[in-house]
């Protein structure tokens, strides 16, 4: 049997694309989400840990266990946050919003990441040495954040959400 015209047609085609292009979207969110959480855990845990000959195998830790926790997180909390500034700001501009939206997530996600980083260096026997180094690593990647993030948020948050709704 030969499949007729309508089951062609570009609607059929465009949907199909449609799946591809979110999956991709999914894919480039999830790799940035890596990338900055590889770049964040080594920061904090040079300042942690400073550099030695466990660095790497210490930093591999803290970043098996924050890309086990934050990557979650960063999805469920980038989509709480919007929705939460999208109703705090209505007539605000997007970019407004997603500046706002980075500033917030960038606190968010840093705390998180900090809390796992000092989790996987220190344990929580100690809990001044594990609370000095969550600020440690906090205080570290922060200021990076603060400026990486709300940059992301206005440049790549719109680019990703057009591949996620195509």
């Amino acid at each position: 049997m030969s499949h007729s015209a309508s089951e062609r047609s570009p609607e059929t085609v465009k949907s199909g694309s449609s799946t591809q292009w979110s999956v991709s979207g999914v894919l480039v969110l999830a790799a940035f989400i890596a990338v900055m959480c590889s770049i964040f855990t080594g920061v904090m845990t040079y300042r942690n840990v400073g550099f030695s000959d466990t660095f790497f195998h210490d930093w591999l830790r803290a970043f098996g266990m924050v890309i086990l926790t934050v990557k979650p997180l960063a999805l469920m909390s980038m989509w709480v946050v919007s929705r939460i500034v999208g109703a705090l700001m209505p007539k605000a501009k997007e970019a407004t919003r997603n500046l706002v939206i980075g500033v917030i997530m960038a606190c968010v996600m840093e705390s998180i990441m900090a809390f796992m980083a000092a989790a996987s260096h220190f344990g929580f026997t100690d809990m001044h040495v594990f609370l000095a180094g969550w600020w440690n690593g906090l205080m570290a990647a922060l200021p990076v954040s603060l400026v990486v993030m709300p940059i992301m948020a206005i440049t790549v948050k719109p680019k990703i959400k057009q591949l996620l709704h195509r």
